[in-house]
């Protein structure tokens, strides 16, 4: 039983990585002003995040029911950026696979992500914001 536990919990990463991964490889061969925006998505949120936390280490310090709940509602305004600017919304939702892997305490999705996160804010630089 345990076991099939630990299978469900790999497979959900791994669609994670996967998906994430595809918007990325997507992004990269777009167009310079959907990476720009995408990028801006990603550096909205980040600024977004540290208004609240002083840090990733201060997130990742807090209780995971914090964290969870903080992650709740950045999925709810992830949605309502959506509805207004799907690329902005694209950056926002690649930010919160990030977050996501704060939450769940998982340093190697954390590395993984983080340096896409990097190459995309630099993307974004020019609209406003740096991750």
């Amino acid at each position: 039983m345990f076991g099939f536990l630990k299978k469900k919990k790999s497979n959900e990463r791994d669609g994670v990585i996967e998906e994430f991964n595809s918007i990325i490889n997507q992004t990269k061969t777009g167009r310079e002003d959907a990476q720009m925006v995408i990028g801006h998505g990603v550096n909205m949120a980040n600024s977004i995040f540290l208004k609240t936390y002083s840090s990733p280490d201060d997130f990742r310090g807090r209780s995971y029911k914090e964290k969870f709940e903080y992650f709740e509602k950045f999925v709810k305004f992830k949605k309502g950026v959506k509805e207004k600017d799907f690329g902005l919304s694209i950056g926002i939702h690649l930010f919160g696979t990030w977050l996501l892997a704060l939450v769940q305490d998982d340093d190697d999705l954390e590395k993984i992500v983080k340096k896409e996160l990097v190459w995309l804010s630099k993307k974004g630089e020019p609209l406003g914001g740096q991750m």
